[in-house]
Parts: structure tokens; C-alpha cells; sequence
């Protein structure tokens, strides 16, 4: 019998559902809307992207992971594995000309990307919050400090008891539920680490920015992550008074 994971991933190749694939490229993520054509044993078929297949036999020699995130009901999940090849000839449905297509490994389960639940208050500089993100592996410990590499530059905009948006000025190297090391601050406050998983990067067409949500993670599991939710808590709900007196200053 298969896992709920398991399930979300083959309830969605029988319904054909869209998806997005995000195919990395130097140091990047290049984003394609597809759909999921069929699924037969261990293999799964994706529409490919013709524009894209210089990368995509690069990819497929290289054996590296691609990224493919999909709706399940009224959230979302992702997962990633390699392709295999390019089927230049396939037949969807009665269709009289062939699609190109994608053969990946079906991936043994998906993540579900967990939708926010809480409200988030917007924040201006002289609020005082900051924030330091790396990316960090499933197995790592959030209290490590990752290398260099992994840091990536980003501005609050937004908090929440359950999570934070951040700006970036450059697209990130980020994928949906991508989990995070964060250190945050604010006021006198000094810096907590934290852990949170990010959402799908949205780009800020008008701004020439992108953005993203993170979601906290574990606060519940341990004495002073549920000290830390209680101050948030608090902190929050200041903010919200202030943010209400502004609108109603404005609104007058």
C-alpha cells in the first residue's frame, strides 16, 4: 500500500496535473510550467521544455537532480530526481502530434510544502528586524554554522508567529521547501537560530525582485522554541496594534 507521499505523487501523474520544473543551471534555477503525462513502473513522464534542451541533455549526462513541484489538493508538494531521457515522440492521448517529453525515476516520495497560517505583519526599518539565511541539508544541524556558500542575502518584509517573508534582489538558489538555517534579530534582542523551510520564489516584476515566505520549524518541540513562540507571539501582536493605528491614521 503506498505512503500518503506516495500517493500525492501518483494521484497527480493519473490526473495529468500542471506542475513546475525547475531545471539548475550555473548556480541558478530556470522555471518551466509542465504537466505530468504518465507514469508506468519506476518512471514518470513530464511535458519537456523545447527551448530548454541543451540544458536538458546536459542534465540528463550529468545525472543531477531537477525539481518538480505540483498541487495536491489545497496545498502543494515537490520533489526531485534525475532524467533519464528525452522521448521526442510522445503521443498524449489521441493527440495527433507527438510532445517531447521527459522520462524521470519516480521519486520514492514528495515533500508537501506547507501552506501559511498565520498572520503576517509588514515591517519598516525602524521596526529593527534582520536576518541572516543558509541553506542546509535535511541531515544537518541547525546549530552549525554552514560555509560561505550557503548564505544568502535577503531583506525582512513581513513577520508572522508561524514565519517570515524575505526579499531578495537577485533570483535565489532556492527551491520549494528548501530547508533553512536562520538567525534573526531585532531591537536589543540577541540573534536566535532557527530552522524554517522556504516556499516558491516569486518574482517582482514591477520591483525586479523576488520573493519568498519561510516557515519556522519545531518551535513546539522544545522548551525554549516554545519561550521563543511566546515572545513572537507577543512581539507580533505589538506590531499589529501599530500597523492598526497606522491604517486608521491614514484612513481619516
Amino acid at each position: 500500500m503506498p505512503s500518503e507521499s506516495e500517493d500525492m505523487l501518483i494521484q497527480a501523474v493519473e490526473r495529468n496535473s500542471a506542475a513546475v520544473l525547475a531545471l539548475p543551471s550555473a548556480g541558478m534555477f530556470r522555471y518551466h510550467k509542465t504537466r505530468f503525462l504518465r507514469g508506468v513502473d519506476e518512471r514518470i513522464w513530464l511535458e519537456s521544455v523545447p527551448d530548454e534542451r541543451t540544458l536538458i541533455e546536459s542534465l540528463i549526462r550529468s545525472a543531477e537532480p531537477v525539481v518538480v513541484s505540483f498541487k495536491c489538493g489545497q496545498g502543494k508538494a515537490s520533489f526531485s530526481s534525475p532524467i533519464l531521457e528525452l522521448d521526442g515522440q510522445y503521443r498524449f492521448f489521441d493527440a495527433t502530434e507527438p510532445v517531447q517529453a521527459i522520462v524521470m525515476i519516480r521519486a520514492d516520495k514528495a515533500k508537501a510544502v506547507q501552506r501559511r497560517s498565520n498572520y503576517r505583519v509588514a515591517l519598516r526599518a525602524e521596526d529593527g528586524f534582520r536576518v541572516q539565511l543558509w541553506r542546509i541539508s535535511d541531515v544537518a544541524d541547525v546549530r552549525d554554522q554552514p560555509t560561505d556558500l550557503c548564505e544568502i542575502s535577503a531583506t525582512m518584509y513581513d513577520i508572522g508567529v508561524g514565519g517570515i517573508g524575505v526579499v531578495f534582489q537577485e533570483k535565489p538558489l532556492l527551491i520549494p521547501n528548501q530547508r533553512m538555517r536562520l538567525l534573526l534579530s531585532w531591537s536589543n534582542r540577541p540573534p536566535i537560530v532557527l530552522e524554517g523551510r522556504s516556499g516558491t520564489v516569486r518574482h517582482e516584476k514591477a520591483a525586479n525582485t523576488y520573493k519568498t515566505g519561510i516557515q519556522f520549524q519545531h518551535l513546539q518541540d522544545t522548551l525554549q522554541g516554545r519561550q521563543l513562540l511566546t515572545e513572537l507571539t507577543r512581539t507580533v501582536s505589538a506590531l499589529q496594534l501599530e500597523e492598526a493605528k497606522r491604517l486608521r491614521r491614514h484612513a481619516k
